[in-house]
């Protein structure tokens, strides 16, 4: 039997817990997870905090983690990697010239708070996405010219050009629907309270420490929930995540740190799972402002930096070096992509060449966690190497998000948790409209090269039109991919059929906590 701690940090789930060990042969219900009424409770880490819980504007990895348990999309993806209907009920129909896409919906579902799921909620909802001021959904749905409600049950998604990624775009927060009800009471605030379709609704929030979900008896599919009450607390510190999984304080940590992994390989009562995730970790360069407005100065600091070396000093080579944002879990992976070598004589002639004075000033922008920061400071030394003075700049995740958007910084670490469809992982940094292009690089060859592959609906000769796009913005330099992390995640033996999906979000249907005592599942 383990202790745990109740979301709120009060005494009384301790208090349950020394009545569970004096009384154990008269009280039931005190296996590990439940609290004093019976009710089940697990605690997942975060390795940083949601923005906002709106999935019009978010723009994190945190965010779209806790929006898998509250706010389900159209579509979903499964670990063989395939899009499946989540609140669609089948697969879009697209007509034959592609501009046209109808699709049906999942009929007798409600929103937690009790409004009907319709399609005048859907049309609502991505019409929001696609024409609110601020949106992060915007870039992604500007090829849909309307929607339309044919009756409660479908949708038609009018559209301006054939756009292949559609599917996979409204798998992910573009395909969230949110209660109509409560966007036309809260309008921009809907954060403050957000009410979608899914599996938990939010119960508590508090910045920096805890985001507490409970089990919606509304659910469509609430026969699939074990686990009653789900608490997400954003732990930055590789070290106390990875203490608090040891001690139960914390049944799943979503990332472990490369350095603790084979400690907790070995561990008793810990089980881990590692496999090739979508996402990768790239460098954005400011190309609107500062030295790096040069694309030479951008290709010089791409010249000065080794990821091999930063992979095996930082990461203990547990993850993948790469130069490209197709993982090596997409189909459209590029086999023989050669990464640019570190050169530092190189790197150093194009800075001559660009006249520039060195050393050459670098804000870096980074997530403050102990690897993070450990990588930026490698960086800050090799750079240094090839006549760059990278300062290093660690912060919590909303700062770095607004900064990023504000362009307050010369080069910025993002990692980006991936998408299935390669339109995802290349047009949210190079298309000049992509939500993730923080350095403002447009470039209209580019930007038509992407939009020519979005046209192409055959498989084949898709991954032939993207591997053509990122050659061309690989000789712009406005990012440098720097690698293709794998998945590292832990869970404490009690958690039940619990299975990694490469988009590395936790997926909790069907998940049920055993129970010691029986060793059974509930």
């Amino acid at each position: 039997m383990r202790s745990r701690r109740i979301a709120a940090g009060t005494g009384r789930r301790q208090l349950v817990w020394r009545l569970c060990v004096v009384s154990l042969l008269f009280l039931a219900g005190c296996s590990a997870g439940e609290e004093g009424d019976g009710r089940s409770e697990i605690t997942i880490s975060m390795v940083e905090d949601a923005d906002t819980l709106d999935p019009t504007f978010g723009q994190t990895f945190g965010g779209r983690y806790v929006f898998m348990h509250m706010c389900e999309k159209l579509y979903d993806l499964t670990p063989e990697l395939e899009i499946v209907p989540q609140l669609a009920a089948a697969q879009p129909e697209v007509s034959a010239d592609g501009l046209t896409v109808t699709i049906g919906l999942r009929e007798g579902v409600v929103f937690n708070d009790g409004e009907p799921f319709n399609a005048e909620a859907v049309k609502t909802s991505l019409d929001r996405h696609r024409e609110i001021e601020g949106s992060a959904r915007a870039g992604e749905l500007t090829p849909v010219r309307e929607v339309r409600v044919v009756d409660a049950n479908t949708v038609e998604l009018s559209l301006t050009q054939p756009y292949a990624p559609l599917t996979a775009i409204l798998a992910d927060r573009s395909g969230m629907i949110m209660s109509a009800a409560k966007l036309a009471e809260l309008g921009e605030n809907f954060t403050q309270e957000p009410i979608c379709v899914g599996p938990y609704t939010l119960t508590e929030r508090v910045v920096g420490d805890r985001i507490v979900l409970d089990k919606s008896e509304r659910y469509y599919d609430a026969d699939k929930i074990h686990i009653d009450r789900v608490v997400m607390r954003p732990i930055p510190d590789d070290t106390v995540r990875v203490t608090n999984l040891r001690s139960g304080d914390i049944d799943i940590i979503d990332r472990i740190p490369t350095t603790q992994y084979g400690g907790l390989e070995s561990a008793e009562g810990i089980t881990v799972e590692t496999m090739p995730s979508l996402g990768f970790d790239t460098l954005m360069l400011n190309t609107a402002a500062g030295p790096f407005q040069d694309v030479r100065v951008r290709e010089a600091f791409e010249l000065a930096l080794d990821r091999e070396e930063i992979n095996k000093t930082v990461y203990g080579g547990l993850h993948t070096t790469s130069c490209q944002p197709f993982p090596s879990a997409s189909p459209y992976f590029l086999d023989n992509l050669t990464c640019p070598q570190r050169n530092a004589t190189a790197a150093a002639k194009l800075l001559a060449q660009a006249g520039v004075s060195t050393p050459v000033p670098i804000n870096l922008v980074l997530l403050n966690n102990t690897l993070s920061v450990r990588r930026g400071e490698l960086i800050q030394a090799q750079a240094a190497q090839a006549g760059f003075e990278v300062n290093v700049r660690p912060t919590e995740v909303g700062t770095l998000i607004n900064d990023a958007a504000s362009g307050n910084f010369d080069a910025v670490v993002l990692t980006w948790s991936g998408r299935a469809d390669p339109d995802g992982n290349l047009a949210t940094f190079e298309h000049t409209d992509g939500g993730q292009n923080f350095g403002k690089a447009s470039t209209p060859e580019i930007d038509a090269s992407i939009e020519a592959a979005r046209r192409v609906t055959n498989p084949a000769e898709r991954a032939t039109a993207y591997a053509d796009a990122w050659e061309l913005a690989r000789q712009r330099h406005s990012e440098i991919v720097l690698m293709n992390p794998n998945l590292l995640a832990g869970w404490r033996d009690q958690i039940q059929g619990l299975q990694l999906v490469p988009d590395g979000l936790i997926r909790l249907k069907g998940v049920s906590l055993r129970d010691n005592a029986s060793g059974s599942g509930r």
